[in-house]
C-alpha cells in the first residue's frame, strides 16, 4: 500500500490563545515605537555675538508689516544683553535673541511686528525664556502663533506679574505651529528673549511586511510542525 506523507499541526486551545495575544502585543509594540517626539533647544549662547540665529529647524527675522507677506531674508543675530544695560543678566549665559516691541495695527493677524521665528516643520510645546531688560518691571511679553498658511491659531501674554529682571517662561502649547511673533508690551521693547525649546515629531513607520514576517516567524517557533505517516 502506498504511504503518503502529510503535515499536521498539533495545538491546544490555551497555547493558541496565548500565542495570538503575544503576536498582537509584538505588532502593537512595533507600531507604538513608530512616532517619537524630540525636544530641540535653540540657545543663543551656542553662537557668537553677531552670528545669525538660525539652524536646520529655525529661521529668525524682524517682522514688520503683514505677516503672510513678510520675506524671511534677514536673520536676527546673537546679542549681548549687557550692551543694552550694563547690569542686565540674561536668563541663561550672556547672549540673547534681543529685545523687541510687539506692534500691530488694526487686525493683528494681518499686520504685526516683533521677533519672528519660523519653523521648518510643524512643532508643538514651544517655550521661551524672557525677562525685563531694565526697571520698572511688570511688563508683559506678547506672542502670536501661526500655522503653515499664516493663519493665527493661538496668542497670549506672559510675565506681567513678574518683577523687573526676573526670568519667566513663555509657554505656547498649540500644535501645528509654523511661525510665531514675540515682543514686549506693544510699543515697549524692554522684554528680552532667550533660550527657545520646542518639540518635533520624527515618524518612523515600520515596514508592514517586516512586522508580518516577524510575527509569522514567532508563530512558527510557538507551533512546531510534526509529521506523521497516514495511509
Amino acid at each position: 500500500m502506498a504511504v503518503k506523507n502529510a503535515w499536521t499541526v498539533v495545538t491546544k486551545n490555551r497555547p493558541l490563545r496565548s500565542s495570538i495575544r503575544a503576536i498582537f502585543a509584538i505588532l502593537a509594540f512595533g507600531f507604538s515605537l513608530s512616532v517619537n517626539a524630540i525636544v530641540i533647544t535653540f540657545e543663543p549662547d551656542d553662537f557668537h555675538v553677531g552670528d545669525a540665529l538660525e539652524n536646520s529647524y529655525v529661521t529668525t527675522g524682524l517682522i514688520d508689516g503683514p505677516f503672510k507677506d513678510h520675506v524671511w531674508n534677514k536673520a536676527i543675530v546673537a546679542q549681548d544683553g549687557r550692551d543694552n544695560h550694563p547690569d542686565y543678566k540674561a536668563p541663561t549665559g550672556t547672549l540673547i535673541f534681543g529685545a523687541f516691541s510687539f506692534a500691530h495695527g488694526g487686525d493683528p493677524s494681518a499686520s504685526s511686528g516683533g521677533l519672528g521665528i519660523k519653523f521648518h516643520q510643524d512643532v508643538l510645546n514651544i517655550t521661551f525664556l524672557a525677562n525685563s531688560i531694565y526697571p520698572p518691571g511688570d511688563l508683559s511679553a506678547v506672542w502670536m502663533a501661526f500655522d503653515i498658511d499664516g493663519n493665527r491659531i493661538a496668542s497670549g501674554y506672559a510675565g506681567g506679574d513678574r518683577p523687573a529682571s526676573e526670568t519667566f517662561s513663555i509657554d505656547i502649547g498649540a500644535k501645528g505651529v509654523r511661525s510665531i511673533i514675540l515682543g514686549g508690551d506693544y510699543d515697549t521693547s524692554a522684554i528680552c528673549f532667550d533660550r527657545l525649546t520646542f518639540e518635533v515629531e520624527e515618524i518612523h513607520v515600520p515596514e508592514p511586511a517586516g512586522l508580518l514576517l516577524l510575527a509569522l516567524g514567532l508563530l512558527a517557533l510557538m507551533f512546531p510542525l510534526k509529521s506523521r505517516a497516514v495511509g
